[in-house]
């Protein structure tokens, strides 16, 4: 299936030959990418790979990625993972490079995940062995049962982990704290608040 899926979309792009290492590749798409997949990563290397890029693309309103770069992992790269604690796969395919400090609903709309998937409950922070082959690429848009996320310029790292083959490509991992943290408001800066609110003024 996916040698299938590698052949249906280099049949689309048109492609002669296989890109530069370090060249981005788009999917074919009706609205142009947003944002650019940065060349240069510390410790990671540009390393063509148009099988694992194309597993990584997605069409329209379809997911994945827009944009991709693969590269290849030369020393240990933190990523992260936000995945559903009750029924979610914690050492899935999709990461990011950043620590997510935004809220669940600002997590969903930058890297286009639909409610139904995932609950977005639990963050887990892993890094890649080296030589493990990955792919970076901007957001594609997806199209959920009730919503839908346009295409966006965040960065999503596809790494692909398979725990049934026990092809896992990261190590080193720690289960972090349920996700989101809560918002810890300053109790001195609480107070003031709630003073200036029974007074009328400002804190």
């Amino acid at each position: 299936m996916k040698k299938l899926r590698f052949l249906i979309l280099l049949f689309l792009y048109g492609c002669a030959a296989a890109p530069a290492p370090g060249t981005s590749v788009a999917a074919p798409e009706n609205t142009p990418c947003v944002g650019q997949v940065p060349t240069s990563v510390p410790g990671l290397a540009a390393a063509a790979n148009d099988e694992l890029t194309s597993s990584a693309l997605g069409l329209d309103d379809k997911g994945g990625v827009c944009a991709a770069i693969a590269f290849t992992a030369i020393e240990p790269v933190q990523v992260y993972r936000v995945y559903d604690s009750k029924s979610g796969n914690p050492y899935g395919r999709w990461w990011s490079l950043k620590r997510p400090r935004q809220s669940r609903e600002q997590y969903r709309a930058s890297y286009a995940i639909c409610p139904e998937w995932s609950a977005l409950d639990r963050l887990i922070s892993c890094r890649l062995k080296p030589g493990s082959r990955i792919v970076l690429g901007t957001t594609q848009s997806m199209q959920c049962k009730d919503t839908a996320y346009p295409k966006s310029s965040d960065i999503q790292v596809y790494i692909p982990n398979d725990v049934n083959t026990q092809a896992v490509y990261v190590d080193n991992c720690v289960e972090e704290e349920p996700w989101p943290l809560p918002v810890v408001v300053n109790s001195r800066e609480s107070a003031d608040n709630s003073a200036a609110r029974i007074t009328g003024s400002s804190p």
